[in-house]
């Protein structure tokens, strides 16, 4: 059971002073999960849960153990793996379509995440030694 978390015969999902609610922190991830093709607006997100973008940004880590912005990332990174294996996309296109400015941008953060560029990325996934859900793995 966590502190804060009041005993009922169950274990009861409450936050701990600072962190958001177990409800919250789905709700936050899916609006971010929404918004995979842009950066994130951190004070347009924060917003929904009626506060300032310091004190969303500090309760999501609290809550999550890393900011929202790098969650975001994240997820935008592991899409952008999953779409390498459409090998009618350029890694220009996937860079558009993940909301990055360009493709040195996005293979900059993809390296950063995942250790690789996303061209190597794609060659091990044509050599047949990568699948969509490794992304997920490094992240």
């Amino acid at each position: 059971m966590r502190r804060g978390a009041a005993w009922t015969g169950d274990v009861v999902a409450q936050p701990v002073r600072g962190e958001l609610a177990p409800m919250q922190i789905r709700l936050a991830q899916e609006l971010m999960a929404d918004q995979l093709h842009r950066a994130l607006n951190l004070p347009e997100l924060a917003a929904q849960f009626g506060m300032s973008p310091a004190g969303f940004r500090k309760a999501f880590l609290q809550s999550v153990g890393m900011t929202p912005q790098r969650w975001h990332l994240r997820r935008r990174i592991v899409r952008s793996a999953a779409l390498l294996h459409d090998d009618d996309l350029t890694l220009g296109e996937i860079a558009g379509q993940c909301g990055f400015a360009d493709r040195q941008h996005y293979t900059k953060a993809f390296r950063r995440i995942l250790g690789v560029t996303p061209g190597y990325w794609r060659r091990r996934i044509r050599m047949g030694t990568l699948r969509v859900g490794d992304a997920l793995k490094c992240s």
